[in-house]
């Protein structure tokens, strides 16, 4: 998969910049097609998801907001969902308090997010750009900026065929 890193300004705060995923070829990043997806069955339940990045970006990504380890081990994905219900999700990448990467989710209907294939496939997609944001980062070729909120590197990822 190809794809590039993008900060969403309107959504990043004082404490902490808020990125997506911009897959190759697509006109929505991730985070976008799920606003997209959701927005007309799910639009209080999506207000309250922006309302609290926003309130995310502003006041940091404390563990607070999200509910942890939703992926594998080491690879910082959590969930963030809508309050009160829990049914939507939006899977993250949080690597501190000082930044995220929003992915893309859906409805929890199930036990886990491995029962259902729309949760699953968003879940490992997620896991994929947080693998190949650590080896850039293990290559010393993406970093994160001295006060901690901005990546720097090349963000593109592109294979070559």
């Amino acid at each position: 998969m190809n794809f590039t890193i993008e900060e969403i300004a309107q959504l990043s705060g004082k404490r902490a910049k808020i990125y997506t995923v911009r897959v190759e070829n697509e006109e929505l990043t991730i985070f976008e097609d799920f606003l997209s997806k959701y927005s007309e069955k799910y639009e209080n339940a999506l207000q309250n998801i922006l309302t609290r990045i926003q309130v995310i970006g502003e006041q940091g990504a404390r563990n607070n907001f999200f509910k942890l380890n939703e992926g594998k081990p080491g690879d910082g994905l959590v969930a963030l969902f809508e309050m009160p219900d829990k049914k939507l999700r939006l899977y993250a990448i949080k690597y501190s308090d000082s930044y995220i990467i929003l992915g893309s989710g859906g409805v929890k209907e199930v036990r886990t997010w491995q029962d259902d294939p729309i949760l699953s496939f968003e879940n490992k997609r997620l896991q994929e750009v947080s693998k190949r944001i650590t080896q850039r980062m293990i290559d010393k070729e993406l970093i994160w900026s001295d006060e901690k909120q901005s990546l720097i590197g090349n963000l593109d990822f592109f294979e070559e065929n």
